[in-house]
């Protein structure tokens, strides 16, 4: 059985519209368990207009809803089973714009694109904005990443996770490590 998504593909289209939710929105939301109108101040500044959503405004995102993250294993050719148990994920897309005789940062960055992952039952489940709801790492894989490359010009089908994070609550000042241990438990 897959997680649970706390909105549909009409709550996401919605939202596009309206306020420009992004790939980083859904992935938020999914990763939490929150509908996706929730997370549109959680990442304020950005949206259709800003561009995409960078790390530090996903890390500055998680923490206006009472989230950390902590870093993880972002490694080049992952099968599914060293991404986060309960996180979220920064793709790389690889081109031209990473290699060859000029490449760019900035047009790096413009080829990125957030999911959220979850470990149950010995499966690694991938929520994606193009899917609309969990699907398993292979079906998300064959199906899923295909699309993502093509839908974007000069892609030549590499990625890899630029960013991998564990994602755990907040707790309130005061708290010892003990309690702590028993809150993530």
């Amino acid at each position: 059985m897959s997680p649970l998504i706390r909105f549909c593909l009409a709550d996401l289209e919605s939202a596009y519209k309206q306020w420009g939710c992004s790939n980083a929105h859904a992935a938020l939301a999914a990763c939490l368990g929150k509908p996706v109108s929730a997370m549109r101040t959680a990442l304020e500044g950005f949206g259709r207009i800003s561009g995409p959503v960078q790390p530090p405004m996903m890390i500055t995102g998680l923490a206006r809803l009472g989230w950390e993250p902590r870093e993880d294993h972002a490694a080049a050719g992952d099968q599914g089973d060293r991404y986060p148990e309960h996180g979220l994920c920064r793709i790389q897309l690889d081109g031209p714009w990473l290699s060859g005789p000029n490449p760019s940062k900035p047009a790096a960055a413009q080829k990125t694109h957030w999911i959220a992952t979850k470990q149950m039952d010995g499966v690694c489940w991938i929520f994606d904005i193009r899917a609309g709801e969990w699907l398993a790492w292979a079906e998300w894989h064959g199906e899923i990443v295909p699309r993502l490359v093509a839908a974007t010009r000069l892609a030549n089908g590499g990625f890899w996770l630029s960013h991998s994070w564990e994602i755990r609550r907040l707790l309130p000042r005061g708290i010892n490590r003990e309690q702590r241990n028993q809150f993530h438990a």
